[in-house]
């Protein structure tokens, strides 16, 4: 019987590298009180109309507080961390719902750091060994694949490559 050992396929996604798209994570909104008529009017990214009194300035405009909505669910970004996608702005958890890969292990969203292994994607701390220690495997650590689980070395010896000599 032959068996197959894979090498472990491990991509690590910076925070600002595109997953899908044109989008970033962790942007920050500053609100602003600008007294009327101090340098000029400024106009608002979404109605174009001019802002008086509080603004937000965020991915290079100025915004009505209640126009600085997410692209998802359209209600207003009032934390000072929010997401882009293609310019536009995204609250946390619809960016983690909407544009995160999903962990094949917990199935939740993951934000950051993404282990792709066997056609799938997993957090880094749940791609874990199948076998008897279930140890999460690190990113650059070689694998054993056997029945579409992942194996240690340690493991797959015991398990399986003993069992077959």
């Amino acid at each position: 019987m032959k068996f197959i050992v894979a090498c472990l396929a491990v991509v690590a996604v910076a925070s600002a590298t595109p997953l899908l798209g044109s989008l970033n994570l962790g942007r920050t909104l500053e609100v602003v009180t600008k007294p009327v008529g101090e340098s000029g009017p400024v106009f608002c990214g979404k109605c174009k109309a001019a802002i008086k009194g509080r603004t937000l300035n965020a991915l290079g405009k100025s915004w009505h507080p209640e126009h600085f909505v997410c692209q998802v669910c359209q209600k207003p970004i009032t934390n000072t961390t929010f997401n882009e996608r293609e310019g536009q702005p995204v609250c946390p958890p619809c960016f983690a719902q909407k544009f995160c890969e999903k962990c094949y292990h917990c199935k939740k969203p993951i934000v950051g750091k993404v282990i792709k292994a066997m056609n799938h994607s997993y957090h880094e701390d749940h791609f874990m060994c199948a076998g008897p220690c279930g140890k999460p495997m690190a990113m650059s650590t070689p694998f054993f694949q056997k029945e579409g689980k992942p194996y240690c070395k340690i493991d797959y010896d015991i398990l399986f490559a003993r069992s077959k000599k």
